[in-house]
């Protein structure tokens, strides 16, 4: 926990002082007395010349939640943070830097971004634990544009061999900064400021840690191996097991999700997979300053929406005395750019589902399948226990299938999968609509009547309610959970028609 609080503090520490101080004296007043003396207060400082107050009234008119104007005030921000970075102060030559290399708000430039990005080198020193956040994350960006060749923004086809090997030194140089003073490499891994990270990632230890709440929490729903039995007049019911060696079975799995979780984020922080995770992002999603951008759902927040009624209706229709003994019938989840492969994982350890997860990326692909290994002992000795077995004749199954196929232009690879899928999770938060609505669409084609799709945001295909026929899917609910990029991310549930 102790480690956990350092890391919170130092990664939002200097560079995330403006965002805090004007969001609290602003965004909750805004046009209120408070706000008001507050921003006076401020302007004052920033007069005086003052670089954190100059930056703090920069950041307040980009947003918009300065009281003097309901509205961004573009060309003011940029004053003040020009003013800022003029007088030595890392922060405002980040965040000038940022709009440049993203084009926030002004037309992107990459040999602007990239002189503010040097400047933030320039005002930082790598022995200051203050300053390892925005120097990090500088000398990251300043290899993305290395990579890509004359600026052009992470192509990875316009750069000769020289210029990927400074890219690469720039991402080790990222790197070994974050394990000195942020105790990991998530700094590089996450392009976002994430609200809670550490907090959620210390709440997710404790519910692992704590065996017996786990396993309760986890009995409550539907598991492979077991069948639902109505309660009489109106009773909820209750999930009964068919045998011993398929209780046992799950027993002894949900013992590795602690163990698996945490080789997970041992491998999210490991400096040879975070080389390769950039290189490869931007080899294989040219053009893009984000890169295929890394998002984080914590363990919690997964099995709060596995919970949710209309996936555990769902599940419950395919658990029946036919499934017992059956792979075929066992429920199946498929996961659409799996990344590591958690959300493939978890429920085959939790609950004994099948699982499957296409992704892009090779080193992802491969690191997912070296993940779940952690399950082989566990699978070998359940296996012995059924004396009819023979280990030579029918070899170890993985707990959960990886393939490397791009959803969208591999879709004849992906979509034999979703034919049998009872959920289908699609990771496509931070691609692009085209791209979002090609993959709902593949799934729509190809998922049973009654699966459900599970969405980081709302459906592009019409959704109609319950018990209608209008729409391609029926409303099966939303829920909020917490996720590295969102504290309360809304989650959308759509069920095949």
């Amino acid at each position: 926990a102790n480690i956990m609080l350092r890391l919170y503090f130092s990664f939002r520490r200097r560079p995330f002082q403006m965002m805090v101080a004007s969001r609290r004296a602003f965004s909750s007043a805004a046009g209120g007395s408070g706000a008001a003396e507050a921003w006076k207060g401020l302007l004052e400082k920033a007069g005086q010349g003052d670089p954190s107050a100059l930056c703090d009234a920069g950041w307040a008119l980009h947003q918009g939640v300065a009281p003097v104007t309901p509205s961004k005030d573009i060309a003011s921000a940029f004053r003040f943070y020009q003013q800022a970075e003029a007088a030595g102060y890392s922060p405002a030559a980040s965040l000038l830097a940022d709009c440049y290399y993203y084009g926030h708000d002004i037309p992107a430039d990459h040999e602007r971004a990239a002189h503010y990005l040097e400047r933030v080198v320039e005002l930082t020193d790598e022995e200051e634990a203050g300053d390892a956040y925005v120097r990090s994350k500088a000398l990251q960006k300043l290899g993305v544009l290395e990579f890509g060749g004359g600026g052009s923004g992470g192509s990875g086809g316009g750069a000769d061999e020289a210029s990927k090997a400074a890219a690469r030194a720039r991402f080790e140089a990222s790197i070994d900064l974050c394990h000195r003073h942020l105790n990991g490499g998530w700094a590089f891994l996450l392009a976002h400021d994430p609200p809670g990270l550490f907090e959620n990632l210390t709440e997710e230890d404790k519910i692992l840690t704590d065996s017996d709440a786990l396993a309760g929490g986890l009995s409550r729903m539907a598991s492979a191996g077991q069948v639902h039995e109505l309660g009489s007049e109106g009773a909820a019911g209750r999930w009964r097991w068919v045998d011993e060696a398929a209780e046992d079975r799950l027993a002894a799995t949900r013992a590795a999700l602690r163990i698996y979780t945490s080789r997970l984020h041992q491998k999210e922080n490991e400096k040879e997979f975070l080389l390769a995770l950039q290189e490869q992002m931007l080899v294989v999603f040219p053009g893009s300053m984000d890169a295929g951008s890394w998002g984080v759902t914590y363990f919690q927040s997964f099995f709060r929406v596995l919970n949710a009624p209309t996936i555990q209706q769902a599940l419950r229709a395919r658990l029946d005395e036919e499934s017992v003994g059956r792979g075929d019938k066992v429920p199946k989840i498929v996961v659409l750019g799996s990344a590591l492969g958690a959300a493939c994982v978890w429920p085959a350890l939790a609950f004994g589902f099948r699982a499957t997860g296409f992704d892009a990326l090779p080193c992802c692909v491969e690191a997912s399948r070296e993940l779940a290994t952690v399950a082989d002992p566990i699978l070998q000795y359940s296996n012995r226990k059924v004396k009819s077995w023979d280990e030579a004749a029918a070899p170890l199954t993985p707990i959960a299938d990886f393939v490397q196929a791009d959803v969208v232009a591999d879709a004849a690879v992906v979509a034999p999968s979703l034919a049998d899928a009872t959920i289908v999770w699609s990771n496509d938060f931070a691609w692009a609509p085209e791209a979002q609505r090609a993959a709902e669409e593949l799934a729509h084609a190809n998922m049973p009547s009654g699966g459900v799709l599970v969405l980081y945001r709302p459906p592009h295909l019409a959704v109609g309610p319950v018990g209608s026929k209008e729409g391609a899917w029926e409303d099966g609910g939303r829920l909020r959970v917490g996720t590295s990029w969102h504290p309360q991310l809304e989650m959308h549930l759509a069920v095949k028609r």
